[in-house]
């Protein structure tokens, strides 16, 4: 892995911004999850979200809290898998470009 350039490397206040905006849109989330929960315990669905909510350990029913974990842990996996992905491979093909052209040029 390359060291970053300097233009790369955020200050601590762009860093504070950051982390404020993440918990803000994690709130905000979390809020929505709640809403959807409710929703979803009065009025049943055939969607994730009502699998969730009629789940059961130990012949309980999961609460609110544990679903909205769920969901984030779900979701925020997702993310990570497909950007790492789409990175690894963007990395391979950028430096396997040398040897196409090569190749194609040859």
């Amino acid at each position: 892995m390359m060291p970053p350039n300097a233009e790369d490397v955020l200050t601590p206040e762009q860093i504070a911004e950051r982390i404020e905006k993440s918990s803000t849109t994690m709130d905000e989330f979390r809020a929505a999850q709640l809403g959807i929960i409710a929703d979803r315990r009065k009025r049943p669905r055939d969607d994730v979200m009502t699998t969730f909510c009629q789940a059961e350990i130990d012949g309980e029913r999961l609460d609110d809290e544990s679903i909205v974990q769920a969901r984030t842990a779900s979701t925020s996996g997702g993310t990570r898998t497909r950007t790492s992905r789409s990175g690894s491979g963007s990395g391979r093909t950028s430096a396997s470009a040398p040897r196409w052209r090569a190749s194609r040029c040859g």
